[in-house]
This record gives structure tokens, C-alpha cells and sequence, in this order.
């Protein structure tokens, strides 16, 4: 199994009426089914988010668990993640296989943007969630 060498995430960060929010959305196969997505703001600098999957193309049917950290480092402004998919076969308790991406992220220019979008959808993958997390804007004591 050869995992791709990059991974393509786009979140949009913001604050609106007091609330920070954070929201994506997520690109699957066609042959892929997002069971159930969601994330949690841990703190102020850091959020978790999960994606489980059943990939029903493959032979046997594949479940997928993927896990996206990401963590605002305050001394330098970046943005650092670590994005874990875990593999499994129908009924096994542990994973056959396990990639990990690690990096930081970037803001991206709307033409670097519509070329990641354009390779998305060029590879086949639709739209299947949203994810949406929204907390009151942190204010110190």
C-alpha cells in the first residue's frame, strides 16, 4: 500500500458575534462513505477533527478513521498539525495500516486555492460533510 505523499486539508478560520469558527469540508471517493464526522476545540490554540469512513470499492470494504490535530504554537504564529488515517478490515480491533502527515499550514492565495480545488474534484472525490465548530471567542480574566 502506497499512501499519497501529500494530504490536501482547507479550513476556514473566523470570528463572527463574539465566536471563533472553524469549518471544512470534506472530499471522499465516490466509493467512500462518511460515517460520521465532527470536531472539538480542546483550548483556545488547539482543535481535534475526526472523519470515519467505510471505503466500499475497496476488496474487502475498508473502514477509515482520520484524525486531524491542529495546535497554534503562540510563540511562533504557526499553525502545526498532525493528520493520522488508521485502516481496518471489517470486525478488527487494530488498524492494518497507519499513515502520518505532520506539518504546519499555510494561508493559500485564491489562485493556489482554485488549483487544489480543481486536482479535489479532478480526482474524483465529492463533497460528503461539513464540518462546523464554533465556541465563544477566548477572553482572558
Amino acid at each position: 500500500m502506497n499512501p499519497p505523499a501529500d494530504s490536501i486539508v482547507a479550513l476556514k478560520f473566523g470570528e463572527t458575534n463574539g465566536s471563533v469558527f472553524m469549518r471544512t469540508t470534506v472530499f471522499a471517493p465516490p466509493g467512500s462513505n462518511v460515517l460520521k464526522a465532527g470536531a472539538e476545540a480542546l483550548t483556545p490554540r488547539q482543535i481535534n477533527l475526526r472523519i470515519d469512513g467505510y471505503d466500499i470499492d475497496e476488496t474487502p470494504p475498508v473502514r477509515h478513521v482520520e484524525k486531524l490535530n491542529l495546535t497554534l504554537d503562540a510563540g511562533s504564529n504557526v499553525m502545526k498539525f498532525t493528520k493520522r488515517v488508521e485502516l481496518y478490515v471489517r470486525g478488527a480491533p487494530t488498524p492494518f495500516a497507519t499513515v502520518v502527515y505532520e506539518g504546519h499550514l499555510s494561508q493559500l492565495s485564491d489562485g493556489r486555492q482554485q488549483d487544489l480545488a480543481r486536482e479535489v474534484l479532478d480526482s474524483g472525490s465529492v463533497p460528503q460533510a461539513t464540518i462546523d465548530e464554533s465556541r465563544p471567542a477566548f477572553a482572558p480574566p
